[in-house]
């Protein structure tokens, strides 16, 4: 992931958590904004993970998020390459609800492949 890909700072984050739209599939929540016209159509992304103290854990949840995004994120820029907008992104993660069950890696994978999978069908527009 490109650098100009990445969400960085405390003020760009709770720019996109207040004035946000969400979807939850859990243990993900995204926030985002939807930012038309603009050239040059470049998502942005963020990683979030609340629940965990340990750094350990949490950088854990955060490489996760951050390899399912990798792997999801092809189809999803070109739909927004083809309506001419593009997203700014959050992927918040409970790892508190993702550590009580199956892989963590599968679940947090299908969540945001299903969240990627709803904004680049319009369902949120």
């Amino acid at each position: 992931m490109r650098k100009s890909e990445l969400i960085r700072g405390h003020n760009s984050f709770s720019r996109i958590l207040v004035l946000h739209q969400s979807i939850a599939i859990d243990p993900v929540e995204c926030f985002f904004k939807i930012v038309d016209g603009i050239p040059p159509f470049i998502n942005s992304v963020g990683f979030i993970v609340k629940g965990h103290r340990c750094a350990v854990e949490r950088n854990k949840y955060r490489r996760f998020l951050r390899e399912a995004f990798r792997q999801s994120k092809s189809g999803f820029n070109r739909s927004c390459l083809e309506s001419n907008y593009h997203f700014l992104l959050v992927f918040m993660v409970d790892a508190i609800i993702a550590g009580s069950s199956r892989s963590e890696n599968q679940q947090i994978h299908e969540a945001v492949s299903k969240i990627l999978g709803k904004l680049s069908s319009g369902i949120i527009l």
